[in-house]
This record gives structure tokens, C-alpha cells and sequence, in this order.
């Protein structure tokens, strides 16, 4: 799939790039745009932006990586071949472990508590600053209503 000019952009990437993993390193087409290369390891993220610029195409993400976007015909040829399908699958049968099997169960522990039902009352900020010895400013008042308030504030303060 990599083409002469692809080559040439990842010999210049991996030179910068050389910590990671190999798989990381590849080189991809944009399946939207096939000017776009990328490094594997970008794809995803990539495909979110490019989606955008291409809201008509008729591309299926595969059921096993959601980086292979395919047209329809080549759909289900990809969805049998799919080399992550191998990967899942592998998960899926496997066997649990031993260990899983000999772990110690607990019981349920019933409780009669109900947070949704709490009596409490709702908390006012403004009562509570009412309260409390902080200075604050008034909002949504009038230039006198202002002077009222900060009048009212320093006499309860001092």
C-alpha cells in the first residue's frame, strides 16, 4: 500500500519518531481524501476532522476498528477478512482464568437508606451570605439600592 512518495514522508517521520513502536510508525491513506498521510497512530483522530469535510460519502465503519472505513461493496469482503475480527474473537473464546473461578463471592448488604428522599432544605446562597460576616457586592441593583446594601453591610460587620 505504500507508494514511493509515502516511503520517502516515512523515512522523514521515523527520523523524529523513533521511541515508538513500529506499528505506530506506519504510514496511512486518508480513506476520505487519498492525499492525506498520516502515521497510524494519528488516523483516528484524523477521521473525526476529515468527516467533516465530506459529509456525502457513503463510507462503513467496520464492526472490529473503527479506523476501516470502507465503501459498500468492499464492505463484507473486509468484515470476513478484518484482520482485528482475529482479535476479537481470540478475546471473545478464550476461557476465563483459574483464578476467577476460585474468588471469594459477597453477599448483597440490604440497606434501608434512600438518598433521594432526604428532607433536608435546599441551600440558598443568599441567606447563608446574609449570615455570614463577608464583604460582597450587589448585584442587579440600583445605584441607590447599591449604597443601601453596602450601608446595611458595614453596620451588621462592625
Amino acid at each position: 500500500m505504500a507508494t514511493k512518495e509515502m516511503q520517502g514522508v516515512s523515512e522523514k517521520m521515523n527520523g523524529r519518531l523513533t521511541m515508538q513502536k513500529a506499528e505506530e510508525n506506519e504510514i496511512v491513506q486518508c480513506p476520505y481524501d487519498k492525499t492525506h498521510v498520516l502515521l497510524k497512530s494519528r488516523l483516528a483522530a484524523h477521521l473525526i476532522k476529515c468527516r467533516i469535510n465530506y459529509p456525502d460519502a457513503e463510507l462503513k465503519a467496520c464492526p472490529f476498528n473503527s479506523t476501516h472505513l470502507l465503501s459498500q461493496n468492499e464492505y463484507v469482503a473486509h468484515v470476513i477478512h478484518c484482520p482485528d475480527r482475529k482479535i476479537m474473537f481470540q478475546y471473545g473464546l478464550s476461557p476465563p482464568p483459574a483464578e476467577w473461578e476460585n474468588r471469594t463471592r459477597h453477599s448483597i448488604i440490604e440497606t434501608n437508606e434512600n438518598w433521594d428522599e432526604v428532607d433536608a432544605e435546599d441551600y440558598d446562597p443568599k441567606k447563608y451570605l446574609d449570615r455570614v460576616a463577608v464583604l460582597r457586592r450587589a448585584e442587579d441593583a440600583s445605584r441607590s439600592e447599591c449604597k443601601n446594601f453596602v450601608n446595611n453591610k458595614r453596620m451588621r460587620l462592625d
